[in-house]
């Protein structure tokens, strides 16, 4: 931005917690691929629009998004399209589904809480995943998963001596949302050599350390499949965190956005919440959140998500119910998508054609993007001092640099960590 100065607002007397944040997204590495992206738009030799990559947006790369939940967005914001008979029955008959349920045309507010028709179809879905009965009031419905986040977390802090353990590596989301809160960020290290795990003893280790400092240690955030590892938790690593959760009384905040794409044969997505609910002389505080942004459905602009609470006591749910009142409802669009994605095409409501289409389409996405990834990953493992553990789900890689004892020398000698060094020159880029 270039506009001069003219006003009195200045770094130092704005909020401290939102300039000390950092996140990877709008840093330092996104500033530098903007420059990047615009010195190539006026050379010749560039045959191809660069895209840039510091969000997941696999509609941006290519992806195409499944015809059926289209159809049915651009029906009900549009309902001539349904006299002028361009769909088939099912969309209709879904797009009617949905009109006779808002109760308002789409442009107006939903309830704060959101469509409860949604919420109910969210429930529903939720059930059929975990065997365990949901109520729809436990459904929170948000403009994508940042925003249930942040609703989250304005509940719990209390403040500067809470404290939240974050994975390493980590969403960047994760540690900003943490500092803009006024709290304590608390790595834990994932472990590469065993392919990400996630050591219960080394939890506990952090805890106590963390506890003797003053620090109360509130909460967990994991993702699972892992952002950016790719990494697919076993329901035995799950259930040793519900244990370690349980024991010391810290709550989980379950990222589960990437679990409609599981690579590894023989494994399939295992919840928090079934661990919980098949665990229930352990209980623990659970917040999971899910959206369309990511994944299978690659939906980012819709900011299309929801968080489930479980376990919550009545009078902190309140809380939470009245933070997303004040909030008002999530964009009445994005609820929609929400439902689509929950409640996808069936045999038992729908033509054999429809869900033959939906199905490959899904299958092809999931297929390209396992093969996209094996790519990578070896491509990566080709590479001199660079390796990359098998990307078991999601959309993600994270590649081992192994730098030399002079760059990494060279780093401490400007008190930056040896990866920001290395990149920070503007010259050593990995481009995928």
């Amino acid at each position: 931005m270039s506009c001069g100065v003219k006003g009195f607002l200045r770094v130092n007397n704005i909020s401290q917690k939102v300039a000390k944040a950092e996140y990877a997204l709008q840093s330092f590495y996104s500033a530098q691929a903007k420059k990047i992206q615009d010195s190539l738009q006026n050379q010749s030799f560039v045959n191809n629009p660069t895209t840039l990559s510091s969000h997941c947006n696999p509609h941006s790369y290519g992806q195409n998004p499944l015809s059926f939940n289209r159809r049915c967005i651009s029906a009900i914001l549009n309902p001539d399209l349904l006299k002028a008979k361009i769909y088939n029955e099912d969309v209709i008959s879904r797009t009617e589904y949905y009109i006779s349920k808002l109760g308002y045309p789409l442009g107006a507010y939903s309830e704060d809480v959101g469509y409860r028709a949604v919420m109910r179809n969210v429930a529903n879905f939720l059930e059929k995943r975990d065997g365990a009965a949901v109520d729809p009031d436990n459904i929170f419905l948000t403009d994508g998963v940042t925003s249930g986040m942040n609703m989250v977390l304005r509940v719990l802090v209390e403040g500067p001596n809470d404290g939240f353990l974050i994975p390493v590596p980590q969403s960047p989301l994760y540690g900003a949302l943490t500092s803009v809160h006024n709290a304590q960020s608390i790595p834990y290290y994932l472990n590469e050599d065993k392919g990400w795990e996630t050591n219960a003893e080394s939890l506990q280790k952090i805890y106590n350390e963390n506890k003797e400092k003053g620090i109360k240690v509130k909460g967990i955030f994991i993702s699972n499949p892992g952002n950016p590892t790719g990494k697919v938790l076993s329901k035995e690593a799950i259930r040793e965190i519900v244990e370690f959760a349980h024991k010391n009384k810290v709550l989980i905040l379950a990222d589960e956005v990437l679990q409609d794409t599981i690579y590894k044969d023989g494994e399939s997505f295992v919840s928090f919440k079934k661990v919980v609910n098949e665990n229930p002389d352990k209980p623990v505080d659970l917040f999971s959140f899910y959206s369309a942004s990511n994944a299978l459905h690659g939906e980012g602009g819709y900011r299309a998500g929801f968080f489930e609470v479980y376990n919550l006591d009545p009078q902190v749910y309140d809380q939470v119910k009245k933070l997303k009142t004040m909030y008002v409802c999530s964009n009445t669009v994005g609820q929609i998508m929400v439902d689509l994605m929950v409640n996808p095409p069936t045999s038992e409501r729908n033509s054999a054609e429809t869900v033959a289409e939906y199905q490959r389409e899904k299958q092809d996405i999931i297929n390209s993007l396992k093969k996209r990834g094996d790519i990578i990953r070896d491509c990566f493992d080709n590479m001199t001092n660079v390796s990359c553990n098998r990307i078991e789900g999601g959309i993600y890689a994270f590649p081992r640099l192994h730098l030399s004892e002079r760059a990494i020398k060279e780093a401490k000698k400007n008190n930056v960590e040896p990866d920001s060094f290395y990149s920070s020159e503007g010259k050593n880029l990995i481009m995928i």
